[in-house]
């Protein structure tokens, strides 16, 4: 949840409503643009900080046949025996098809390189791809 943005939205509808108080009590008309205006600009900051979440929420299901990214509203599926390349570019880990770049997946990190959540979503990927190309992870010998 974008915690930031909602609470500036709350702090604003708070001005906001402290200012249509005092309109109320002197009937001044300045108070009244300064407390309309700052609830319409609170209510579509709030608004848009819950689309957005939205649309950056990313869904990854990973099955024994295919991987399935939902994000925004779209699902793209990509069978692991068609995957030919994986890599990160920049905040996305890109899942190369071998019929072409039109039928890449990729999923997008909105955190950083080193996050946990992203970092066991890459190595659940590339167990996925071990197991469907038929590696095994060889125990370690000195």
């Amino acid at each position: 949840m974008p915690v930031r943005a909602l609470a500036i939205a709350a702090a604003a509808a708070v001005v906001a409503m402290l200012a249509l108080l005092v309109w109320g009590a002197s009937d001044a008309v300045a108070v009244l643009v300064v407390g309309s205006v700052a609830l319409v600009l609170a209510v579509a900051l709030a608004v848009g900080a819950l689309l957005l979440t939205r649309r950056l929420r990313t869904s990854v299901v990973l099955d024994p046949d295919a991987i399935t990214i939902r994000q925004g509203g779209r699902t793209h599926s990509l069978a692991w025996a068609e995957v030919d390349e994986v890599g990160l570019r920049g905040r996305h880990l890109i899942l190369a098809a071998k019929s072409g770049p039109g039928n890449d997946a990729a999923i997008m990190n909105p955190r950083t390189r080193s996050d946990p959540a992203f970092l066991a979503v890459v190595t659940a990927v590339r167990d996925r791809l071990d197991a469907d190309r038929g590696y095994r992870a060889r125990p370690f010998r000195p």
